[in-house]
């Protein structure tokens, strides 16, 4: 019996002599990450209490293995690196925000498994956030969602840290030879005239850049009549986009599914009316806090077939006294003429658009085709910006990442080139501008020419 004490004594004893870098075999471990609200870094402690030592400071946004074999509201058993230790329950998280990086400034592929062999699901455009899970270890993989979309990334395309818009080098200038002087000077383009695209090519170039920006979701035809469930995602997608949110949702919708169903607005043909997708995209630009169309009537156009918005709003059960706190028994053909006022910054297409005889065709269904041009043009309105500007000096100007030289450069702009003005800064010395993968940078005053809204 003496032996069987010793024995027990001793192995209390190596057990107490275990080192804080020695790591535990426990099955119900699993990953999580240090989040902290100002980003610093968390203290591991050799206890659990903040009197105990401190082993080591574990920065924001690593990853670390949580033991099961300790029970705590306030602590959690943790293993980081070679340390074993404690850290406060409240500095650790089943998932975080991560940033789509690749060199090359494209998409990166989102696969069903985490090896190349597996389907891409989506492709993620240059700048996304996604959410990533603790619950799978790879060196090269890991699990993240993106909207709808669940799958696996690989670890070198996803940064921690937001990255700074993505500009292209500018490409060094072909060397021109010297022409011997003629008398008359020689007249040499920077550039070779391009073709005005005709409006159907405009079109399938607006869907393709809807398809690479992640508006569209996979699998979504271009042609035949869109759903309810088409245009949700369509405008979902949108607003994570605007609001650089992967998991914003819509809360400003002018029919749910359930009513979407229960109405007489196109679901049992299994299509959306147009004048109803007016109401959705009414309520998108609410999500987006947008409200410089809502009250001006100044640009409101004229409507030939403004009797049947109304019938739009009656297949959809909308026939409610206006009520303020209600925004969705707000007429419709108003919110049809605040969508036909929205436009595309760049191309000054509307994102609902009147035919030749001024109609608007409320009660027809809505197309793939229109709903997908709508979102895009939706995404890239003018609701926020306040003009233009067009580099005006003769050489390569610098774009950088604050109003001033003292902020870093973060890409260049040739001569001609136009941004989209978001704010000016400094009096007009500084101009906010917009890139075509919605980053902003900062441009001076004094390289460019700017026209006003």
């Amino acid at each position: 019996m003496k032996k069987i004490v010793a024995l027990l004594t001793l192995m209390a004893l190596l057990i107490g002599l275990i080192p804080t870098y020695a790591s535990i075999y426990d099955p119900g471990a699993g990953n999580m990450f240090i989040q902290t609200e100002n980003k610093k870094s968390v203290n591991m402690r050799e206890e659990p209490n903040t009197d105990a030592n401190i082993l080591t400071t574990i920065p924001h946004g690593k990853t670390v293995l949580v033991y099961s074999n300790f029970m705590s509201d306030q602590w959690a058993h943790i293993q980081y690196g070679m340390f074993n230790g404690y850290v406060m329950r409240k500095f650790l998280a089943e998932k975080k925000i991560m940033y789509i990086k690749s060199g090359n400034g494209k998409s990166v592929n989102m696969r069903e498994g985490p090896s190349t062999d597996t389907r891409a699901i989506t492709s993620l455009p240059y700048g996304s956030g996604v959410i990533v899970f603790g619950d799978f270890e790879s060196d090269q993989w890991l699990h993240v969602q993106y909207g709808m979309y669940n799958g696996y990334m690989m670890s070198k395309f996803l940064k921690d840290q937001e990255p700074a818009p993505f500009v292209p080098p500018t490409p060094k200038p072909t060397p021109v030879p010297t022409a011997r002087p003629t008398g008359m000077p020689t007249y040499i383009p920077t550039t070779a005239p391009t073709a005005t695209p005709s409006p159907e090519q405009r079109r399938v170039n607006e869907i393709k850049e809807a398809q690479m920006l992640g508006i569209v979701p996979q699998g979504m035809k271009t042609d035949g009549t869109a759903t309810w469930d088409d245009l949700n995602n369509l405008l979902t997608n949108v607003i994570r986009l605007k609001t650089r949110n992967p998991a914003a949702q819509r809360t400003h919708v002018y029919l749910t599914k359930e009513e979407y169903l229960a109405s007489s607005a196109g679901a049992q043909y299994n299509m959306v009316l147009r004048g109803v997708a007016a109401g959705e995209m009414y309520g998108a630009m609410l999500d987006m806090g947008d409200d410089k169309h809502v009250n001006n009537l100044t640009n409101d156009p004229f409507i030939a077939d403004y009797t049947d918005i109304s019938f739009a709003q009656q297949y959809a059960g909308r026939t409610a006294p206006y009520n303020p706190n209600d925004w969705r028994t707000k007429d419709l053909g108003e919110m049809v003429l605040s969508v036909l006022d929205h436009t595309d910054a760049r191309t000054g297409e509307s994102v609902f658009s009147l035919d030749v005889e001024y109609k608007f065709y409320p009660t027809h269904p809505l197309t793939h085709e229109d709903a997908i041009l709508a979102a895009l043009r939706l995404y890239n309105s003018c609701s926020s910006y306040l003009g233009t500007v067009v580099v005006s000096h003769n050489r390569p100007v610098n774009l950088r990442k604050g109003p001033s030289t003292k902020h870093a450069i973060v890409g260049r702009a040739d001569p001609g080139t136009s941004f989209s003005v978001v704010a000016v800064e400094k009096g007009g010395e500084w101009y906010n501008v917009l890139l075509p993968d919605g980053k902003t940078v900062y441009i001076s005053g004094s390289m460019v020419a700017f026209y006003p809204q």
